[in-house]
């Protein structure tokens, strides 16, 4: 049913080349996820230690993907020398069809990225944040086309994670939210479309359940009861072993 949405006749845009701005957990996986879904790849970075460590990343993340069988030593390889770039510098991005954005969850960081992007990215470039629950109205604000921005939340680690929510915004483009169905679909992904509010959807539910696991704990429960019981009734951690 989640593939139902307003926009399911809108035409999606071609998508060769995907740019990732942020080589932490999260930029890393995205990158893996889009690699072993045929995409080229290009992750920027602050500087050339941190471009280091992000390609070491993912690096490890496709030798995981080798060792359950998802890929050759010689795919891996080719990956890594044909399909993958590091770079320092938002330059890189120029030829990109969809760049994201992966940096810590910072309004101001965030603005101050995307209104560098609407200067350097190519005219009908998707410019998306992974945002996990910040305002994408008010990111979209600072560019030139609105239209063309987009959240696309991915859920750690993003190689391994299949939901996806792609937060469409007031101004955001119907062939922009068909294109990140296309993604998602290309990624084998289970895209959720999402409104602009608090949290999203996955994160406003995850704060209700751990404020009832909380109340639980005030009345008298011990963490790991707690944990214990989400746990037998089919989760595979509790609550508190996540915040933990």
């Amino acid at each position: 049913a989640v593939w139902k949405i307003p926009e399911y006749g809108a035409t999606p845009r071609n998508v060769h080349e995907i740019g990732v701005i942020g080589g932490g957990t999260m930029g890393s996986g995205i990158a893996t996820s889009a690699l072993l879904s045929g995409y080229r790849v290009t992750l920027v970075e602050m500087n050339e230690d941190a471009a280091g460590r992000a390609k070491q990343t993912i690096v490890k993340n496709l030798g995981g993907a080798l060792k359950r069988g998802k890929i050759s030593e010689e795919k891996m390889t080719a990956l890594l020398e044909n399909a993958l770039s590091t770079a320092v510098g938002y330059a890189a991005l120029a030829s990109a069809d969809v760049i994201i954005e992966a940096v810590f969850e910072n309004m101001d960081l965030k603005k101050k990225i995307f209104a560098e992007l609407d200067q350097l990215a190519k005219p009908g470039a998707i410019l998306a944040s992974n945002t996990s629950g910040l305002d994408i109205d008010e990111i979209a604000a600072v560019t030139s086309r609105p239209g063309d921005v987009i959240g696309l939340h991915f859920f750690s680690p993003a190689h391994v994670m299949r939901l996806l929510e792609v937060v469409v915004g007031a101004k955001t483009a119907p062939e922009v939210v068909a294109t990140g169905f296309a993604m998602a679909k290309s990624m084998r992904k289970v895209p959720v479309r999402a409104g602009v509010c608090d949290g999203f959807i996955g994160n406003r539910i995850l704060f209700h359940y751990l404020n009832a696991a909380d109340k639980l704990v005030l009345e008298g429960a011990a963490p790991a009861a707690v944990d214990r019981a989400m746990q037998d009734f089919g989760f595979a951690l509790g609550p508190f072993a996540v915040n933990d």
